[in-house]
């Protein structure tokens, strides 16, 4: 299968396009930030020479803070962005893969959320990114949305990588501090990667969560984190209002993959099991 990427260089893109590759896959990476161009001409050019089925668009602003700050970028990046590569997907007759964020179903539920569940972000970013959902579902119901969690992965010095971080804060510090009252799933970017992949190669379609599974609290995912790479420094609860946040972010982000099982999909593998294979190999 004929593929163009966007965002092949991103925490989830970059793991997307290895395992195209693996899988035999003919993957195009394509930038849609390159200055000097008119990059939906120049997508459009893509696509037709290379003859792809299928558009996945993995490029994004994920900055939460940022986005609460400048509405207009956060839109700019995110909405307006993916409208023009969606109408061009349509156009084309390509297949479009969208991911999307657990963060959209927004805070009015304690336990985690399914795909049947009401959408209510509550964050700009997480508005940018429903908007952008509708758009996709109106256009074609063979497009594919993908809603993910905690993403965490690559090497160490990948600048979204919470996991890496917290590894190089825990070697400058003796007590972190982390948030007991904000929920979701932590969740390694080869197995969402590869779930994806599965789901192209099946020609799924629709709304599907893809998280791994089991939830966790930040403080939760945090100790775990340094007690798998045996640091010494403490891991200390705090409460939500010790970190001061511009966006209105929801204490609950964690899903369930419900249509996934639904549809005799493998559960992803327990977010703990996944983050202690990952930071032995990172460590190593």
């Amino acid at each position: 299968m004929k593929i163009i990427l966007t965002g092949s260089n991103g925490l989830l893109g970059s793991s997307i396009k290895n395992i195209l590759i693996e899988r035999g896959h003919i993957c195009f990476p394509y930038s849609i930030n390159r200055q000097g161009i008119d990059w939906n001409i120049d997508l459009r050019n893509n696509v037709l020479n290379s003859n792809s089925e299928v558009l996945i668009h993995a490029a994004a602003n994920t900055d939460v803070e940022a986005c609460e700050r400048d509405p207009l970028a956060c839109f700019n990046d995110n909405t307006l962005t993916t409208e023009l590569v969606a109408k061009l997907a349509f156009e084309l007759g390509l297949k479009l893969v969208f991911i999307s964020s657990t963060g959209v179903y927004g805070n009015y539920k304690n336990t985690p959320y399914s795909e049947n569940d009401e959408c209510h972000p509550t964050t700009i970013h997480h508005k940018s990114k429903r908007i952008s959902e509708e758009l996709i579902t109106s256009l074609s119901i063979s497009n594919l949305i993908i809603r993910t969690g905690w993403l965490y992965g690559g090497s160490m010095d990948v600048k979204k990588n919470f996991v890496a971080q917290r590894i190089i804060e825990a070697k400058n510090k003796e007590i972190i501090f982390s948030n007991i009252e904000q929920f979701g799933n932590p969740c390694f970017n080869d197995d969402i990667a590869l779930r994806i992949v599965e789901m192209i190669e099946n020609e799924s379609m629709g709304i599907f969560n893809c998280v791994n599974d089991k939830v966790a609290s930040r403080f939760d995912y945090v100790r775990a984190i340094i007690e798998c790479t045996g640091l010494k420094t403490k891991v200390l609860p705090a409460t939500a209002d010790k970190f001061i946040r511009s966006a209105p972010v929801s204490n609950n982000e964690a899903a369930v993959n419900l249509r996934a099982e639904k549809l005799n999909y493998t559960p992803l593998p327990d977010w703990s099991v996944s983050l202690s294979k990952y930071i032995d190999s990172l460590l190593s």
